[in-house]
């Protein structure tokens, strides 16, 4: 610095010092940028988003479960639901990651006891806050009574058909109506057949696609007269929609024992199903944990973050069986999927050729990091 200082000093007042003055300066900041550049080059993204990976390793966030899938190339598509009571959160996960996301599926509707459906209290508002992010999207219609179920199977397909055109006439971005409807009696499996086969028939001349949820009950369970107990009804599910998302979840509340997702159930169902079929299928997710008492009954529920609020998840440990983590919680044990536990899952659904995986949900439901 002395040296250039009396360089400057002894130079003439002229244009010449001035033109040495300022290349001085830029010379200054060009060294100040490269000395910030490498302190400050671990806080960049790709190295940012590692130090993530080791932060939150222990319980899963979608950017975790996605990253793995792409650096193994895993042919998948990805699917994923915002909730209506949970919907700005929802959907700032979805702007962030639309680079990974097939489509974002509103849970819009559902049917009422005369089978009309009830529209979401900000379902307006949503779909015009979808479309104007240019997200391309679903909505959700839910049923969980079957009494309701019949009701709108009673109405035809039209009802069904002329609500999702309307939608389709608004919306650029709306491309897939998805009837999440949960229970069916057995009686009218024959109509609800009947009426998916014609809805998906007409859609399919406007360009929606017609997704049916279902849960993916254990297929020998005699507690409910659920769509699934037989397994023909399944195959020729799977053959009148373009997809059907089989939800593994809730295992515990509808089959008895433990856990949400055992892997065995998985397993078990997929191999039920033809490969061709299971080109159809969307693998459902949970992203929550089920707390059970002594005597196996489900006393609440926990997202990843209240998890990591209030225990320490690093105490968690693999039940082997079901290759599922629990925590012991006094007498109770509280069962969930690590990112470890979602992998294998992937990588066993990749062996049976299955399509795409569907999470819920975006948002309040992702722990800590992924905001």
């Amino acid at each position: 610095m002395s040296f250039i200082k009396s360089r400057i000093m002894d130079s003439k007042f002229n244009f010449d010092r001035l033109f040495y003055l300022l290349y001085v300066l830029a010379g200054l900041l060009v060294a100040t940028g490269l000395i910030l550049t490498v302190n400050f080059f671990p806080y960049s993204k790709s190295v940012f988003y590692q130090r993530n990976v080791q932060s939150y390793s222990v319980y899963p966030t979608i950017e975790l479960v996605w990253t793995d899938v792409k650096e193994f190339n895993y042919p998948f598509v990805y699917y994923a639901w915002i909730p209506h009571f949970d919907f700005m959160r929802g959907l700032s996960s979805a702007s962030n990651y639309r680079h990974l996301i097939e489509e974002v599926h509103f849970a819009g509707a559902s049917v009422g006891s005369s089978g009309d459906l009830i529209l979401s209290s900000n379902f307006d508002y949503a779909l015009n806050t979808l479309n104007q992010n240019n997200l391309k999207f679903g909505v959700n219609i839910l049923s969980t009574n079957p009494l309701h179920t019949r009701a709108i199977l009673k109405k035809d397909f039209k009802y069904l058909f002329d609500f999702a055109i309307k939608i389709k006439n608004q919306y650029q971005f709306f491309s897939t109506l998805n009837l999440n409807f949960e229970r069916v009696f057995k009686e009218d499996i024959a109509l609800f057949l009947e009426v998916i086969s014609q809805l998906n028939e007409q859609l399919e001349k406007y360009n929606i696609n017609l997704f049916v949820s279902v849960f993916a009950r254990s297929l020998n369970s005699n507690i409910h007269n659920l769509t699934l107990d037989n397994i023909e009804n399944l195959i020729h599910l799977v053959k009148v929609v373009d997809r059907l998302v089989l939800l593994f979840y809730d295992y515990a509340l509808y089959n008895g024992g433990i856990g949400n997702t055992p892997m065995y159930w998985l397993k078990d169902t997929l191999e039920t199903i033809s490969y061709e079929q299971r080109a159809k299928l969307i693998v459902g997710l949970p992203l929550y944990a089920y707390e059970f008492d002594d005597k196996y009954e489900v006393i609440r529920a926990y997202t990843y973050q209240e998890l990591n609020d209030k225990f320490d998840l690093t105490k968690a440990v693999v039940d082997q069986e079901r290759d599922e983590m629990f925590l012991q919680n006094g007498n109770n044990k509280i069962y969930f999927l690590d990112k470890n536990r979602l992998v294998n899952r992937k990588n066993l659904s990749k062996q049976f050729g299955i399509y795409a995986f569907f999470y819920w949900r975006l948002g309040g439901d992702l722990g800590v990091g992924f905001e």
